[in-house]
């Protein structure tokens, strides 16, 4: 069965474009929202993301982009809700931008379905002209409760690193070209150089990629209960998800906590509520496409420069405006807490056996 916006239909039946990722094949990705989940997964889905930062928004084109100055992103529906995306933050750090749908968890996602043809603009018009990706979260069954306990726990590493000169080499160098350049005119102290004929050994070696870059841990862990019987069915879950950035000082954890509840009244009626609460703390550097980020301060500032001077302040070269790229990761702080309740009750009438009425109301 797929969902294809106000029901389901078997697949064989289907005539639109849909293509459909089920819950174990997110189950095994270590992702951050529900956009990472699509990378990959579905046929003329084009998911891509410009940022390594944790919790930063991907781009997901669907047929490719279909507009120049207007939105190129699909429309999210969760269990009916047609739900907000983009970036909410009125900051700006180099181009980065926050992800709305980070705050959703995927460990409570049932399947996703994507509807890729023209046909989805009949059911929620214009707005499904860049493609609409149906979200269905679990929900309970007729059976007795059971309960899952999921963790995974990894860690990530910069692929490869820019191998620099140290420090002596950097001034043997710079004292060189210097010389040749301008002779016996230059002063001691220009450049950044205590004394042009100083013995780089002298100087400290520092590598800026060795302090900004670390190991940072993924994890996530989930606890869901979920039963029911003819009348009542439930699935509740709570999740804590934590993912550290490779570059010191960025960061994204989230909590959430979802209950989906369906009560059959009596035989003619029934009602169902989908309610999903998350808090998410991302914390922000000065990066990506910013020549002050620390990514390009590390790539800027001379290794002559020490990480700290004897007095315990940051090592700074006093002839240029390049900061301290640790002090640049560490100092500034750019904290966004994000609270998001997203929560749908419907109710459903059976008026014949092939004529139902169903309305509903919801929030986010």
């Amino acid at each position: 069965m797929v969902v294809v916006g106000y029901g389901t239909q078997s697949r064989k039946e289907l005539t639109g474009s849909v293509a459909k990722i089920s819950s174990d094949q997110i189950a095994r990705l270590p992702v951050t929202g529900v956009d990472q989940a699509l990378q990959g997964q579905a046929p003329g889905v084009q998911v891509t993301s410009s940022s390594g930062t944790p919790g930063s928004s991907v781009s997901i084109r669907v047929r490719g982009p279909s507009s120049i100055s207007a939105g190129n992103q699909p429309l999210y529906v969760v269990d009916g809700i047609p739900v907000n995306t983009g970036s909410y933050s009125q900051i700006g750090v180099g181009g980065q931008q926050l992800n709305a749908l980070a705050d959703l968890n995927p460990s409570d996602i049932e399947s996703i379905e994507i509807l890729k043809d023209a046909a989805a603009a009949a059911i929620y018009g214009s707005r499904a002209s860049n493609g609409v990706v149906l979200i269905t979260t679990k929900r309970g069954k007729q059976q007795k409760t059971q309960v899952s306990l999921n963790s995974y726990y990894g860690n990530q590493e910069v692929w490869r690193r820019v191998d620099p000169l140290s420090g002596p080499e950097y001034v043997s160098l710079l004292q060189e070209m210097v010389r040749e350049r301008y002779g016996a005119t230059v002063k001691p102290g220009q450049l950044g150089l205590r004394n042009l004929d100083a013995d780089p050994s002298t100087y400290p070696s520092t590598n800026w990629f060795d302090e900004i870059f670390r190991t940072a841990p993924i994890a996530q862990t989930d606890l869901n209960f979920s039963g029911g019987n003819e009348r009542t069915k439930f699935y509740v879950s709570g999740s804590y998800f934590n993912q550290d950035g490779t570059i010191i000082g960025s960061g994204f954890d989230r909590y959430s906590f979802r209950v989906n509840l369906d009560n059959l009244v009596s035989d003619n009626f029934k009602f169902g509520v989908s309610t999903g609460f998350s808090r998410s703390h991302n914390n922000r550097i000065q990066n990506d496409n910013n020549i002050y980020g620390v990514l390009s301060t590390a790539l800027l500032l001379g290794s002559h420069i020490p990480v700290y001077n004897q007095d315990g302040t940051y090592g700074r070269d006093a002839n240029a405006s390049i900061e301290n790229p640790v002090a640049n990761a560490y100092e500034p702080s750019y904290d966004v807490y994000t609270n998001r309740l997203l929560s749908n009750i419907y109710g459903e009438l059976s008026i014949l056996k092939d004529l139902k009425f169903r309305s509903s109301v919801s929030i986010d």
